[in-house]
């Protein structure tokens, strides 16, 4: 074999691979890319998804005011004719004083409607937090890496317990 032959295999193995590394530096690229578009697609969807729930939310709200005033007007008709009744015995009878204060009227809470909305709210806030997504951490770890190739790419660190059952997923 000559030297022009060896000197022409030499450089068609560089160029071969100089080929190969351009390919793979243009996949690596267009992965980012689609990683990207993926993450912005997902809070996108977010960003939906909870404007989708302040109706279903608004409607709930009004329905638990519904039921609340419908009860408080059952509770203060029973109250009322309870104590017409006591009255009436007690004119008839000398234990008025004990009658009277067993139909005193009974104090309010309010918090069985509030219950109710942070067990939705808590509710929705787990299915949104479930939900697999790259998230914002997917974007800056895709820009930092298109950056600098000459670092290995970190997968980003998980939050601890406390911080991801909070109210930011």
């Amino acid at each position: 074999m000559s030297i022009a032959l060896v000197l022409l295999l030499v450089l068609a193995a560089v160029a071969l691979l100089v080929a190969f590394w351009v390919i793979g530096a243009y996949n690596g690229l267009v992965t980012l890319r689609n990683r990207f578009k993926n993450a912005f697609a997902q809070i996108d969807v977010q960003l939906k998804r909870r404007y989708d729930l302040i109706p279903n939310l608004v409607e709930t709200a009004k329905g638990y005011l519904k039921h609340e005033r419908e009860t408080l007007e059952a509770v203060i008709a029973a109250r009322n004719t309870a104590f017409a009744a006591s009255k009436a015995a007690a004119a008839k009878s000398l234990s008025s004083l004990a009658v009277t204060s067993m139909l005193a009227p009974p104090k309010r809470t309010g918090n069985s409607s509030r219950s109710a909305m942070r067990a939705f709210s808590a509710h929705t806030r787990r299915r949104n937090c479930a939900i697999p997504r790259s998230g914002s951490s997917g974007v800056l770890m895709a820009l930092r890496s298109a950056g600098n190739n000459s670092r290995p790419r970190r997968r980003a660190r998980k939050p601890s317990r406390a911080i991801r059952s909070s109210a930011s997923c």
